[in-house]
């Protein structure tokens, strides 16, 4: 099984074929040089992806026969990609949550 090591990219990314491949498993894709693959996701396996042919076929193919550099660049630019959050909106939240936690806290104090 092809467990994800990361997400899926937020782009599908294009990688060209540096090296003719023949897969030697069921579950690996045979390639020719200069073919375009999209790489779907990184393999548990280090090193492979599972990419998609031109013809829409999925396998597993090794990163050392592929140009890796523009989806190396993809995973740059998604990652300095920072989901926003209420907080990162607007960071004054964060100190009205601890003001209300300490306003509760004392409530529940005087309370014993």
């Amino acid at each position: 099984d092809n467990a994800k090591q990361q997400p899926a990219l937020s782009e599908v990314v294009l990688v060209k074929a540096t090296e003719q491949y023949n897969s030697e498993h069921p579950d690996e894709l045979s390639f020719s040089v200069g073919e375009e693959l999209a790489i779907i996701e990184e393999a548990k396996d280090a090193g492979w992806y599972v990419a998609e042919n031109g013809q829409g076929t999925r396998g597993l193919a090794p990163g050392t026969h592929l140009d890796m550099a523009p989806y190396h660049a993809q995973v740059r630019k998604d990652k300095s990609k920072k989901p926003a959050t209420a907080n990162d909106q607007n960071p004054a939240l964060d100190d009205v949550k601890i003001v209300r936690a300490r306003q509760a806290f004392d409530a529940q104090m005087q309370g014993q």
